[in-house]
C-alpha cells in the first residue's frame, strides 16, 4: 500500500531541500525521445520521465496559423506538431489536428471558423442519415482524399526531420467512436438497440478503413499507433454494449497493426467520466492515456482511477499516461499549479518506470505556452532516474 510522505523534521524547508536534491541528480547518458518512450513502454526506467499530451488544435498557434488553415495543410501541421518537440520537449507527438479529417474524407460536412487560433472545426453534417445506410458505407483511399492526404504529407515531413529520434503517431479513432462522427451520436446510440445488425455492418467497414489509414500512416513515416476510444465509458454505453460494439473492433484494428508493424508500439486514449479501464487494459497495447484527475469511479469495480490506484492495478503490465487536469489546472491554473500537479503525479507513478507525464486529454487551445513548458520542466526537475523520492 502506498503512503504519502510525512515529514519527520520540524524544519519547514525540509521538503524543499529534498526536492532540490532530486533536481541535481544526474542519471548518466541522456536518451533521445524515442529511446526514452520505448524504455518506459517496456516498463523500464529511462533517463527521465517522458513528457507528452494530446496536442490537437493547440498546435495551430505554434505553426503559427489559423486553425482553419492549419488542419488543411501538411506543412503547417508538421510545423505545429514539431514545435511540441522542439519548443516544449515532448517525447511523443500526437500528430492529428481534429476529429474532422476522417469524417470529411467520408463526405461529412465540416464547419470551419475563420481567423481563429483556438476554435476547432466541427462536424455539422453526417453522411449516415438512416440505419440502412450503414450497409452502403464505402471505404476510400486515404492518399487520394484531400483531408487525409494532408495528414500523410505532415507525416512525411515529420519523418524526414526526426526519423526514429521521436515517437509519434496520428490518432485513429476507434470504430464505435467514428460511427458517432459519421452519424449523429444520438442516432448511433439508438442503432445500438434498434438496428444492431446494420450498425455492425457499418463498424466492419469503419474498422477496415482505419486499418487502411493506420497502414498508410506508418508507410508515410509514423512509428507508433494511437487509438482514441472516447466511447468506452458508461456515460454512453453499458458494459455489455461496449463489449459487443466497441472492444472487438478496437482489438481487430490493434491486432492487425501489430501483425503488420510489430515494432510500432500501440497506445490508447480513453475519455469519459466512467471509463472501462479494466477492459481497455486488456487490449493489445503497451500503454494508455486517461483522465486521472476526474472524480468518477469505475462502473465495473468501484475503483476511483486516481493515478496511484491505477498504478497499483495496471502498472505491472501497462504504461500509464496521465497526471495533469486539462479541464481545470490547464485552463484556470498558472505555470506553478502545473508544476505542482506534475510533481505530485511523478511522485505517485514514476517509480519503476512505465509512466509518461501528460494531461488526461488534449491540451486546451487556451493553455499558455509557459504552462505547456511547465510539463518538461517538471520532468527535468523531479523525473530523472533513478528516482530518489516518491510517495510509494
Amino acid at each position: 500500500m502506498r503512503k504519502k510522505f510525512e515529514a519527520k523534521s520540524s524544519n519547514p524547508n525540509f521538503l524543499r531541500f529534498i526536492l532540490e536534491e532530486v533536481d541535481g541528480i544526474m542519471s548518466g547518458n541522456e536518451m533521445n525521445s524515442y529511446e526514452r518512450c520505448m524504455a518506459s513502454l517496456n516498463l523500464e526506467e529511462p533517463d527521465r520521465v517522458p513528457v507528452t499530451s494530446l496536442i490537437c488544435t493547440i498546435a495551430a498557434k505554434w505553426a503559427p496559423a489559423y486553425v482553419s488553415d492549419f488542419v488543411k495543410s501538411g506543412e503547417l501541421m508538421a510545423k505545429g506538431f514539431g514545435a511540441a518537440h522542439d519548443k516544449f520537449h515532448f517525447d511523443f507527438l500526437d500528430a492529428y489536428p481534429d476529429v474532422g479529417r476522417i469524417p470529411e474524407a467520408w463526405g461529412c460536412k465540416i464547419t470551419y471558423v475563420e481567423k481563429s487560433y483556438e476554435v476547432t472545426p466541427y462536424i455539422s453534417g453526417w453522411i449516415v442519415q438512416k440505419p440502412e445506410e450503414w450497409e452502403k458505407l464505402q471505404n476510400f483511399d486515404p492518399e487520394k482524399k484531400e483531408s487525409t492526404a494532408a495528414l500523410m504529407k505532415s507525416m512525411e515531413i515529420l519523418n524526414k526531420k526526426y526519423g526514429n529520434t521521436v515517437l509519434w503517431a496520428i490518432e485513429s479513432s476507434s470504430p464505435i467512436t467514428t460511427s458517432t462522427h459519421i452519424r449523429k451520436m444520438s442516432d448511433t446510440l439508438v442503432d445500438v438497440v434498434v438496428s444492431p445488425d446494420l450498425l455492425h455492418k457499418g463498424l466492419k467497414t469503419i474498422t477496415k478503413q482505419w486499418i487502411d489509414v493506420g497502414k498508410a500512416s506508418i508507410e508515410h513515416g509514423a512509428n507508433a499507433i494511437l487509438q482514441i476510444c472516447t466511447r468506452a465509458t458508461a456515460d454512453l454505453l453499458m458494459f455489455g454494449q461496449y463489449l459487443e460494439f466497441g472492444w472487438p473492433y478496437e482489438e481487430q484494428f490493434l491486432k492487425e497493426m501489430a501483425r503488420l508493424f510489430p515494432d510500432a508500439p500501440r497506445l490508447i486514449h480513453v475519455c469519459g467520466d466512467e471509463p472501462y479501464l479494466e477492459a481497455i487494459a486488456e487490449h493489445s497495447i503497451q500503454g494508455f492515456n486517461f483522465y486521472d484527475r476526474g472524480l468518477a469511479r469505475s462502473p465495473l469495480s468501484g475503483f476511483r482511477y486516481s493515478l496511484d490506484k491505477a498504478k497499483e492495478k495496471f502498472g505491472d503490465k501497462r504504461t500509464l499516461i496521465a497526471g495533469i487536469d486539462q479541464n481545470k489546472t490547464a485552463i484556470i491554473g498558472d505555470a506553478e499549479d502545473i508544476l505542482c500537479e506534475a510533481r505530485d503525479a511523478i511522485l505517485w507513478a514514476a517509480k519503476g518506470g512505465g509512466y509518461w507525464l501528460a494531461a488526461g486529454c488534449d491540451l486546451p487551445p487556451q493553455m499558455s505556452d509557459d504552462k505547456v513548458m511547465a510539463l518538461s520542466k517538471a520532468a527535468e526537475k523531479w523525473g530523472k532516474y533513478p528516482l530518489k523520492w516518491s510517495y510509494r
